[in-house]
């Protein structure tokens, strides 16, 4: 693992995916994959090798050493079927890239939650931080407002207990703090980390279109790609079935000297003479008539392969969107109209009671509603996030 300070202050989240792809063994094992696949892609192009002999026939003294020589053999691939096998590798090495990019993006939105839960939370702290201060400032006025006869001892004991509550929950908040803090860290197989500057705004939720994005979902997505490269590679395989029944020629030539007394005038030996051999596999028992109807099959369970996936990745972005949009309009309508006009109103009941003219009980009711409303605030941007991060497990946003 790394030590700590690596994770210096400002990182973006773009900083943090880079060393986060560097230091998975999932998104490592997906590009050796990769580059296995270009390698069978490479050795599926190759033409096959020739085979180099030697030949002898009858060879004996009473032959005068018979027919002794040389030969070149080579097969003769019929039917594209080299073609058919780079095809088909090619689309091994398609789906082998489409699987390392569904790596990338699903750690890329583990990485998103995380990255700005952490922001949420430290936002979170921060903002019961001032609470908390607020709290312990009535408790301090009351007890001031006591000493004049202003108060009676049990506004005292609420207004103590409440400021204590506060503090109770600004330390619960940094405990929250530092929990999203470590998890951000064991992702990025770091050993500890001290918290730090990131580089953003938790309550920046993206604004983004349905149709758009559904758009770019079922168009670029790795499932999908997958699935149309399964689609692909279906169709080759049945190419393959259908050329097998092609037989491969086989083709052989050569020099020999002969040696033996032949029809030459004179009675000389025959000398050098051409060999060659052609033959080819007739397809009389085997046509490839099982390889054909498993080949169609696997063409339609593609097909249907692909239909299934779609509908998955629609139902799968329904919930989710769902999940989206109901966070993205809580959190704006939390931030342009429900906490503006509780922080007013805890702050005119602060002001007021700070100058001897409110009641404490609206003191508290008041600080107690804005206390509640934050923390429903940060759980939207919370939920609001998660939705983004699975997102962009389906597609990457940011691109």
């Amino acid at each position: 693992m790394t030590p700590l300070f690596l994770l210096a202050a400002g990182l973006t989240l773009a900083d943090l995916e880079g060393r986060l792809l560097l230091q998975s063994p999932e998104y490592r094992q997906a590009e050796a994959t990769v580059v296995m696949a270009e390698g069978r892609q490479l050795q599926a192009g190759l033409y096959p090798n020739p085979t180099v002999g030697a030949t002898g026939e009858h060879v004996s003294r009473a032959t005068r050493g018979g027919s002794v020589g040389g030969f070149v053999e080579q097969r003769i691939v019929m039917g594209g079927k080299i073609g058919i096998e780079r095809g088909l590798a090619g689309q091994e090495l398609e789906l082998a890239r489409a699987m390392r990019e569904g790596w990338r993006l699903r750690l890329r939105g583990r990485l998103t939650a995380l990255y700005y839960e952490t922001l949420a939370a430290g936002e979170r702290t921060g903002a019961r931080a001032k609470l908390a201060a607020n709290a312990a400032e009535s408790a301090k006025i009351a007890r001031e407002l006591r000493n004049l006869g202003r108060l009676d001892e049990p506004d005292i004991r609420a207004a103590d207990v409440e400021a204590q509550r506060a503090e109770l929950r600004l330390e619960q908040g940094r405990q929250m703090e530092r929990r999203a803090w470590a998890e951000l860290a064991a992702l990025l197989n770091v050993d500890a980390v001290t918290p730090r500057e990131l580089d953003g705004m938790a309550d920046d939720l993206p604004l983004l279109e349905r149709d758009v994005l559904w758009g770019r979902i079922r168009a670029q997505s790795p499932e999908m790609t997958m699935a149309a490269t399964e689609g692909a590679r279906a169709a080759f395989e049945l190419r393959r079935a259908r050329a097998a029944r092609v037989p491969d020629l086989q083709v052989r030539g050569g020099l020999r000297r002969n040696g033996e007394y032949g029809d030459v005038p004179g009675g000389r030996p025959v000398g050098m003479e051409g060999i060659f051999d052609v033959g080819i596999e007739i397809p009389l028992f085997n046509r490839q008539q099982g390889n054909l109807r498993a080949a169609k099959a696997g063409v339609e369970r593609s097909r249907l392969e692909g239909e299934r996936t779609e509908r998955a990745q629609r139902m799968r972005f329904a919930g989710v969107w769902q999940r989206y949009e109901a966070a993205r309009a809580t959190v704006v309508r939390y931030r342009e109209e429900m906490l503006p006009g509780a922080r007013q109103a805890f702050e005119i009941y602060q002001n007021n009671f700070r100058a001897m003219q409110g009641e404490y009980p609206r003191v508290l009711m008041a600080q107690r509603t804005y206390f509640e409303l934050q923390d429903e605030y940060f759980d939207a941007l919370r939920d609001g996030w998660r939705a983004v991060a699975e997102l962009e497990s389906l597609l990457l946003l940011s691109e």
